[in-house]
């Protein structure tokens, strides 16, 4: 029988074996990583949407909306996606219920008033991030993470 048709041997193959896993322990960790943030995502993209609509009804009326309502949003449950179970607007602010999968079970989204330049722009603080320097914001932190 010939060299070439005996086929790999075992030291090849435990080579293509050893990069493999190598590869894997590389890579799982990361995807998981990956996936967290594609999880959070969610809620930013519909966070977004309501954020806008907030920010119009501020500059038409010179207030916050009290709620989804008055906002001329859905009701909280309606508003809904994989991860995110509802968005709650609550006196300009608003929080992001997510599932167990997101890294925050609720997320607050609130605004930023400038304190002393009124004609700065309104700012937006996500969950836990600060808030700007002289900026004030709107409506209470009940932003709260997943425990896992």
């Amino acid at each position: 029988m010939k060299r070439n048709e005996q086929g790999f041997t075992l030291i090849e193959l435990l080579t293509v074996v050893s990069i493999i896993a190598i590869l894997a322990a590389i890579a799982i960790p990361q995807f998981g990583e990956y996936r967290k943030k594609g999880y959070n995502a969610e809620g930013h993209v519909l966070g977004g949407n309501i954020r806008r609509d907030i920010q119009e009804f501020y500059e038409h009326t010179g207030r916050f909306p009290a709620d989804n309502a008055e906002a001329g949003l859905p009701a909280a449950e309606h508003i809904r996606g994989k991860v995110v179970e509802s968005i709650t607007v609550r006196n300009g602010a608003f929080d992001i219920k997510n599932n167990d999968k997101a890294t925050y079970q609720v997320i607050s989204v609130r605004p930023a008033l400038p304190k002393a330049d009124k004609t700065a722009p309104l700012q937006w603080v996500w969950g836990l991030d600060p808030v700007p320097p002289s900026y004030e914001p709107v409506g209470e932190n009940r932003t709260v993470e997943n425990k896992r």
